[in-house]
């Protein structure tokens, strides 16, 4: 099938001795050829190109006209891209390597053999299916590697925008969870405060006053009554008093009103009128506070740390 494909092929002749091209028609024409025109010049060649549109074209180096063989082939490879196979009565080197130059198929020395001709047509006609082949497969494969390098360029670009995307996601949640962190931190904080708060005010203004009444030495049933609302008290403050501060939260309630009025600036002489009891008893329980918020055998007043505590 590929024997009758090529017999096909169509041949444009340019040469200038009648003879010798009318020769090469015959001999073409019996090996199968098609033969789409016969010219003496160039310029008639590259006229006629358009219209018959050969696969193959045989001229002579050294034809008459304004181009020679040589330019001629320069034009029909550069406008057409058409293949020459160059016929020659000439050896000379020079006028071969000038030749060359425009990539002829093949050369047939005049004067020319059937079989020689024959030869040099087939392996002509064969390099050009070739040739044509290969600029096929390297354009196919151009094109491939443009579509692929498209496919990869447009999916690094999806890429990198989902990344973006994400990154801004992330970013969002990061900050939103910090921010929600800071407002659990900061209810959780205030929670606690007025937890303490409430524990430091009953510890303070209640349970001393409780502690006074029981020394009075009342009745029974007011000592009942005290003993109940002591642990009433005590129920209702212990969640927020094992979060307190510890050093606090161990003072006894007299110890409490104490630190709370050396805290606001009083004397032990005016504590000790304020909660009628001796001064050296108001000495006993400051020493009782400092050892229990460790500061015992140190120089630190007590005023001034019990204001830091913040309480």
């Amino acid at each position: 099938m590929e024997k009758n494909i090529t017999k096909k092929a169509k041949i444009l002749i340019v040469e200038d001795e009648r003879i010798v091209a009318l020769a090469i028609e015959e001999a073409l024409v019996s090996m199968g050829y098609q033969i789409c025109g016969n010219v003496a010049a160039g310029n008639s060649a590259l006229e006629m190109i358009p219209a018959v549109s050969p696969d193959l074209v045989m001229m002579d180096i050294k034809i008459k006209g304004s181009m020679d063989g040589i330019e001629t082939a320069q034009h029909l490879r550069k406008q057409f891209d058409i293949p020459v196979v160059f016929l020659t009565a000439f050896s000379d080197e020079t006028i071969l390597d000038q030749a060359k130059l425009v990539q002829p198929a093949g050369y047939v020395l005049k004067p020319f053999k059937f079989n020689e001709l024959k030869s040099v047509v087939e392996i002509a006609l064969y390099k050009i299916k070739m040739e044509k082949k290969l600029r096929q497969a390297h354009h196919e494969l151009e094109q491939k590697v443009k579509d692929r390098t498209q496919k990869l360029t447009d999916e690094i670009a999806y890429r990198k925008t989902a990344e973006k995307s994400l990154k801004r996601q992330t970013d969002y949640l990061l900050q939103a969870n910090k921010a929600l962190k800071s407002m659990l931190e900061n209810r959780e904080a205030e929670q606690r405060a007025i937890e303490e708060q409430m524990l430091l005010n009953i510890k303070r203004y209640a349970l001393p006053y409780i502690e006074m009444i029981e020394q009075m030495n009342p009745k029974k049933d007011v000592l009942m009554t005290l003993e109940m609302l002591k642990q009433s008290i005590t129920e209702l403050v212990s969640p927020a008093s094992k979060r307190l501060f510890s050093k606090y939260i161990n003072l006894t309630p007299r110890e409490i009103q104490i630190a709370d009025l050396i805290r606001h600036g009083k004397k032990s002489k005016e504590i000790a009128l304020l909660l009628n009891i001796t001064p050296s008893s108001v000495s006993t329980y400051r020493n009782h506070i400092r050892k229990k918020i460790g500061l015992l055998n140190t120089c630190t007043n007590l005023e001034t740390y019990l204001n830091s505590l913040n309480i």
